[in-house]
């Protein structure tokens, strides 16, 4: 009798379901897309830059100039909030809740006011408004004001219109702030203007830190320049 030779092609393999989940190292995924790290700080930056909005506030080597200048402490600073009053030491201070837009002012004031778009020229006004009724009882004696030098807008050529003595500073000032201190955003220029009777001491203090224009509001005058295309064709009279 003949073998029976073995077959050389094997049986074929019976499908068995399973229910196993091949693991993530066996497959290929893609990976998840990260957020990059740069982006992540540029959104916390803008979030913080939103918290602080307005509230930056003069740092202690400037109050104390200011406090010089006025011959003593500070009456009232009406722009201002508990942790500004840290630094600036006023008697008395308003805030949000209590603006100073909309109560009197008196004694011996400074104020750095809010620099934002719709705010400085309102205090602006106030400011004014109240030096305007100095001579009666409970108003301002004296007012220091720190703004950005705006030159261009109307807020800034009303103050130094009716100011008595000005300084426009050599350095930028480092504002402080509670929400980000190791921030600077201090981006600008800053000018100092004084409202008073003792425009030689205001003089005296700030000129070391830029350059001081006394101005005798009584005796100004309008000098009308004539325009020139350029700087050579200006033809200034002989003194």
């Amino acid at each position: 009798m003949k073998q029976k030779t073995k077959s050389a092609t094997p049986p074929a393999r019976k499908f068995r379901p399973t229910t196993k989940t091949p693991s993530r190292s066996k497959i290929n995924l893609p990976k998840p897309i990260r957020r990059s790290t740069s982006r992540n700080k540029s959104k916390s930056k803008k979030k913080k830059a939103n918290l602080i909005g307005d509230e930056w506030y003069t740092p202690a080597h400037v109050v104390a100039l200011v406090r010089r200048a006025l011959g003593g402490p500070i009456t009232l600073d009406p722009a201002s909030c508990l942790a500004a009053n840290t630094v600036v030491g006023a008697e008395a201070f308003y805030d949000k809740e209590h603006s100073g837009l909309e109560r009197p002012w008196y004694g011996d004031v400074y104020i750095n006011p809010p620099f934002s778009r719709g705010m400085m020229a309102p205090f602006v006004t106030k400011l004014l408004n109240e030096w305007d009724r100095r001579i009666l009882q409970n108003a301002p004696t004296q007012i220091i004001a720190l703004t950005n030098n705006g030159t261009e807008t109307d807020w800034w050529q009303s103050l130094i219109r009716q100011c008595d003595a000005v300084c426009f500073l050599d350095v930028r000032i480092n504002f402080w702030n509670t929400i980000d201190p190791t921030k600077d955003g201090n981006r600008y220029a800053q000018t100092i203007f004084y409202f008073g009777s003792n425009a030689s001491r205001f003089r005296d203090t700030f000129s070391p830190w830029g350059f001081v224009v006394m101005l005798d509001q009584s005796a100004q005058t309008t000098v009308f320049i004539p325009i020139a295309d350029s700087a050579d064709d200006l033809i200034l009279p002989k003194s």
